[in-house]
């Protein structure tokens, strides 16, 4: 007996120490999550107050919106795209060239994805209307079943309900003999 109780109380303690510690990493877990909403609010509200001179200063840059950058700026466009031309290693027919075999290329992988679904497609509805006409013979053939119960069990009743002849002519000489023609009675008078 003094060991069922150890055991007892050891199970006991086992349970409030389990029961504690899920409280303890409760609290912690609900703190450290309130403390990352905190911080998360906090970044909100840094990143709202930068403006775009703050993002420029940190990479060294400063926003000037002049005339002359936009020049500027054109220029190493117009040059970019020179030094592009003069350094390709093909000339501009043979690239047009190759752009048009591409977007052909394109085109006719376009085409055939578009009849693989298309075949897809009707391969999928020939499924599905095979399962319908599946599904239709065996409701029929269940609704045959069905119909042959139901006539069976109306035969049943029949049978069961059905008064024998001989009683239904002995009942009927017997109610005919108690009872010679006589009109029916009226007013409850005879």
């Amino acid at each position: 007996m003094s060991m069922l109780n150890g055991t007892m109380k050891a199970a006991r303690h086992m349970v409030e120490s389990a029961t504690e510690g899920a409280e303890n990493a409760y609290d912690n877990a609900r703190d450290g999550t309130s403390r990352g909403f905190q911080a998360a609010i906090g970044l909100v509200h840094l990143l709202r107050s930068l403006d775009g001179d703050d993002v420029l200063g940190w990479v060294g840059l400063q926003r000037r919106s002049s005339i002359r950058t936009w020049v500027v700026l054109g220029a190493g466009i117009a040059v970019g795209a020179g030094v592009g031309v003069l350094l390709a290693p093909t000339s501009g027919e043979e690239l047009r060239r190759n752009i048009l075999a591409r977007l052909k290329g394109l085109q006719e992988d376009t085409k055939a994805a578009a009849d693989k679904l298309g075949a897809d497609v009707k391969q999928g509805v020939a499924d599905v209307k095979q399962g319908v006409k599946d599904a239709e013979k065996k409701v029929e053939n269940l609704a045959v079943k069905a119909g042959d119960k139901l006539k069976e069990a109306e035969k049943a009743i029949e049978r069961k309900a059905a008064v024998p002849k001989d009683v239904e002519g002995d009942f009927g000489t017997a109610l005919t003999r108690s009872q010679p023609n006589q009109p029916p009675a009226r007013n409850g008078h005879n």
